[in-house]
């Protein structure tokens, strides 16, 4: 298909509010990876990779169970105090990644990639003193490509409606914790996430904007509320696949808006977009163990 034959097609409303067809988990495998490699070479261009902070003396592993006991194995630490062994394992993810690219049968090479990823990710939130909750959305992605078959299918599945809970959730922590009801919610956020460019870069055109919107309370808090309009709407993701492109638009523009008008960093939801927009799905296997048995069709003649 052309990217004309797209528009095309794009123009038509049947096109946004009905189910797809099938689509095959090999073709799927090569947009998954081909995002990841995507989003580890911006995670390298960001600063985001453990050769940036090979040598930190500074650890801050919050209150989650899950990093205290991956500390308390050492890893993190020898890994982080060998500038080497640091190289070593960024290098390795994104070979990895262009691996899994490349094959067809990619079990094993997701699974050593998921643990090399998970070491990576505990020593990196560990020691740069951050804790993001989007990364979860890499492996979410990725898991389905640790088996075969059927359970591929419920775990691409799965996938899709961990994203609806996810958003939902978040919309729904907007009402209970009042986040929804704060007077001047949205200006608070831009002048904390700010202030650091009002004084650095105050005459930059980004700079100038966000000067804007706090200027104007009625306009930022209507963002507020837009985002939280776009998260609620994923809850007819639990009823109906028939809107899922609609909703991997509402996604992009969600995660684009958040990280120009906020700073938040939440590139990994955009892996998600995939178990969005090809939610339905089968899996054809290619390699088989067993030999092919031959099926003799006779036809009767009358």
């Amino acid at each position: 298909m052309t990217i004309n034959d797209w528009f095309r097609q794009a123009k038509k409303p049947s096109y946004w509010i009905t189910e797809d067809s099938p689509v095959d988990a090999q073709f799927l495998g090569k947009l998954v990876y081909a995002g990841l490699i995507l989003l580890l070479i911006y995670r390298w261009y960001s600063g985001r990779i453990l050769m940036d902070l090979a040598l930190s003396p500074v650890i801050e592993p919050e209150v989650d169970n899950t990093f205290w006991l991956v500390l308390a194995s050492g890893i993190p630490e020898i890994l982080i105090q060998s500038p080497i062994l640091c190289i070593i394992t960024d290098v390795m993810l994104l070979a990895l990644a262009c691996l899994g690219y490349i094959r067809s049968d990619r079990v094993k090479v997701t699974w050593i990639f998921l643990v090399l990823f998970f070491i990576q990710t505990i020593t990196l939130e560990a020691y740069s003193s951050s804790h993001s909750k989007t990364v979860i959305c890499i492996f979410i992605t990725l898991l389905p490509f640790c088996f075969r078959n059927q359970k591929w299918v419920r775990l691409w599945e799965f996938a899709r409606y961990y994203l609806a809970f996810m958003m939902v959730n978040s919309a729904i922590s907007k009402l209970y914790y009042g986040g929804l009801f704060t007077r001047d919610q949205m200006t608070n956020i831009l002048v904390s996430q700010h202030t650091d460019l009002q004084i650095l870069a105050p005459d930059t055109l980004h700079t100038g904007f966000i000067q804007h919107l706090i200027s104007s309370p009625q306009l930022s808090n209507s963002l507020y509320i837009l985002a939280f309009l776009m998260q609620l709407i994923f809850i007819t993701a639990f009823f109906t696949k028939k809107i899922d492109k609609i909703l991997s638009v509402l996604l992009i523009s969600f995660v684009i808006g958040t990280y120009f008008l906020m700073r938040i960093y939440n590139l990994d939801l955009l892996m998600m977009v995939l178990p969005l927009w090809f939610s339905i799905v089968y899996f054809n296997p290619v390699y088989t163990h067993q030999r092919e048995k031959t099926t003799i069709i006779i036809k009767r003649f009358t």
